[in-house]
């Protein structure tokens, strides 16, 4: 995704600091930086190099610094004091946290991917990829044990992994996570590129729940590896994480401690909380129902802060839905006759409650639309996760569906609708939902979901992670990267008229 989100950059320092030290580099003082931007008093530069001050007077110092630029600041000096700006007015955990989060929404790394995941062996040596791939060639069942290791470019390894044993290798996955304030966000962001895949599981092991002893063993950051080979011999391998995406492989031995290790792991979890929620796999017609019931109580009554690419389901009325999941069920032979039309009734009845609840509760709603799959819908009417039993929407139903959102959206003080802008309009990978009081879910997008498929959810309900977020979709992503509500309002006349009137 071509989204111009620049690393990180060390040191992280305050606005003030920052400004102090490309001073220095340049061996001018306070007051003549406030002689040549013609302050009338030098005080301003002190009290902006103290610290003091707000947010706005910091910010409008700096574009006013960029925009005479006295100092012929360079392009990376200009990227320090943006990003230290940021800094002063969220902290540095804050702007962190800020940073992985946008990280799970783009699903891609904000900082220098040097260096590279690496395999060490006992005698120096590395590991070479298509070593481990030879190996894997051998391998029928692997189980594969992680504590900690929380970092986004070994799990994108991992996924390469994954994708790579698929149709091959059975495999399982389990992933126990120390969590806190200060690395829940980065963690769950790590994690992301195998978050969706089913034979991987994650558990939360939060502070307090175990003795120290035991909690310093989850801190710790290692990779079991059981494995069976074609042979039937079943051996264990320890992978231990020495340096930053270096890790040292202990020499293989028979299987027997790691079985052990594994029953006190699996007991532990009994006390931890998953992940991540895996709905049916069955797909049966049944399962649908109970599905939207789900999603019914977790949106009933509740604020809402969503990132999706286009309309929600629950945007559309189930006058619209009813002929659209008749067509479809019949269209797959998923039921038919009274079964059918009893299931689609009572589905209708919980969806009405979805619709009546976004649109009706008086707590807010807010949600940001991508403009392209936004206007993909109007010509289509495909929503980019289109249940695969609903057949797409006519022309005269999406543009009803877009008509009362737009009424809503200029006349409903709790419904909240916008566009990202610029290059945030480029769809974001990751759909993400925060349910006030409930935790927050995140969902793969494109997923059509067709339970008997490889669909999964996660929902998290840290308390700190959902606050985190919301502070990030509030005053990041509201301040700064979606249209103004004048802008939204005339974006949505656009896509009415393409509505009605594509094929």
């Amino acid at each position: 995704m071509d989204i111009p989100i620049r690393p990180i950059l060390q040191p992280m320092q305050e606005f003030g600091p920052c400004l102090r030290a490309i001073l220095a580099e340049r061996d001018i003082s306070a007051s003549e930086l406030s002689r040549v931007m013609a302050y009338k008093s030098r005080n301003s530069v002190f009290r902006i190099l103290d610290g003091e001050g707000g947010h706005a007077a910091r910010q409008a110092f700096l574009e006013r610094l960029i925009d005479e630029d006295p100092l012929l600041l360079s392009p990376e000096e200009r990227e320090r004091l943006e990003q230290a700006l940021e800094i002063s007015r969220v902290g540095q955990t804050g702007f962190v946290n800020n940073r992985a989060l946008m990280e799970l929404m783009l699903d891609a790394e904000m900082e220098e991917h040097d260096p590279p995941v690496r395999i060490i062996s006992v005698d120096g040596n590395t590991l070479q990829p298509e070593s481990v791939a030879a190996y894997l060639k051998t391998v029928e069942e692997l189980e594969v044990t992680i504590i900690g290791c929380c970092d986004r470019e070994i799990f994108s390894k991992l996924g390469e992994l994954i994708r790579f044993c698929k149709g091959k290798t059975k495999l399982g996955i389990r992933h126990y996570i120390y969590t806190d304030e200060r690395t829940m966000i980065r963690s769950i962001s790590a994690i992301h590129p195998v978050l969706y895949f089913s034979c991987y599981e994650a558990f939360a092991v939060e502070p307090g729940v175990f003795s120290q002893e035991k909690e310093a063993m989850y801190r710790a950051n290692s990779i079991f590896l059981h494995a069976r080979e074609k042979s039937g011999e079943w051996y264990d391998q320890m992978l231990l994480l020495v340096d930053r995406r270096i890790f040292c492989r202990m020499n293989r031995r028979p299987s027997g401690a790691y079985l052990a290790f594994k029953m006190l792991l699996e007991k532990d979890s009994e006390k931890m909380r998953p992940f991540k929620t895996q709905l049916s796999a069955e797909g049966q017609v049944s399962d649908y129902l109970q599905y939207v019931k789900d999603c019914l109580h977790l949106e009933q009554g509740r604020s809402i802060y969503m990132i999706k690419l286009d309309i929600p389901i629950s945007f559309v009325h189930p006058d619209v839905l009813v002929s659209c999941a008749l067509d479809g069920f019949a269209a797959e032979s998923m039921g038919s006759g009274e079964e059918l039309g009893a299931l689609v009734e009572q589905m209708a009845v919980v969806q009405l409650q979805r619709w009546e609840n976004y649109f009706g509760k008086h707590k807010p709603t807010h949600v940001i639309l991508s403009r392209r799959e936004m206007e993909r819908f109007a010509k289509t009417g495909r929503q980019t996760d289109h249940f695969f039993i609903l057949r797409p929407y006519t022309p005269s139903e999406r543009g009803a569906i877009l008509r009362n959102i737009r009424a809503h959206a200029q006349s409903n003080p709790y419904f909240h609708v916008c566009f990202f802008k610029g290059a945030f309009d480029t769809p974001p990978v990751s759909e993400i939902a925060l349910y006030e009081g409930a935790g927050m879910l995140l969902t793969k997008p494109y997923t059509h979901y067709n339970l008997a498929q490889d669909h999964a959810e996660a929902l998290i309900p840290d308390a700190t992670f959902c606050r985190q977020y919301k502070e990030f979709f509030m005053q990041d992503l509201l301040a700064n990267h979606v249209l103004t509500q004048e802008e939204t309002l005339a974006e949505l006349d656009r896509l009415i008229q393409l509505a009605e009137y594509s094929e």
